[in-house]
């Protein structure tokens, strides 16, 4: 059944890798396309393109104190103290799609609309890069710091994989 362009889903400039473009072929019907190897997905309405290598290397500075505050929350502050020396520590960052973290940590998604989530969307859109989250290990897991960018990244492509500097909880 040949459609017109129109009537296929609209692509957005953040689109999951699993939701694909539509093209048109030469006999004049259309092809559904996967986004470039590269990472980056055209959006054929707007013509904007998204990268999905949108992540520093290292944690912020600024992400530590945030982190103590939210956990000292939780477990108090001489704990959350320990933990979040614990988080400074450098060590390899491990790596998780979003849709995971959120499900371990029993959160909802954020939707687009919510302030900080856009504000992310749109340093990523301009090139910035987000930085990696903070997690403790346990269950349900505690996301110290980063809820914002994880729901973010779901939304430029919820399989891509998060970076995670992760730590144990007490005992």
């Amino acid at each position: 059944m040949d459609r017109k362009l129109n009537l296929l889903p609209t692509c957005r400039a953040i689109t999951p890798p699993s939701e694909c473009h539509p093209t048109r072929k030469s006999n004049g019907k259309y092809r559904l396309t996967q986004g470039s190897a590269l990472g980056i997905r055209d959006n054929p309405r707007l013509g904007e393109t998204v990268a999905s290598e949108h992540w520093k290397d290292e944690p912020e500075q600024q992400d530590f104190p945030a982190a103590e505050s939210y956990l000292s929350l939780l477990v108090g502050a001489d704990t959350a103290a320990k933990l979040a020396k614990a988080l400074r520590k450098k060590q390899p960052l491990r790596h998780y799609a979003a849709k995971d973290i959120l499900r371990a940590a029993g959160l909802p998604l954020l939707g687009q609309d919510d302030s900080e989530v856009t504000a992310d969307l749109k340093k990523v859109k301009s090139g910035k890069k987000l930085s990696p989250v903070l997690l403790v290990y346990g269950t349900p897991l505690w996301v110290a710091d980063g809820y914002h960018r994880i729901c973010s990244s779901y939304h430029i492509d919820e399989k891509a994989q998060v970076p995670c500097r992760i730590v144990a909880r007490p005992s």
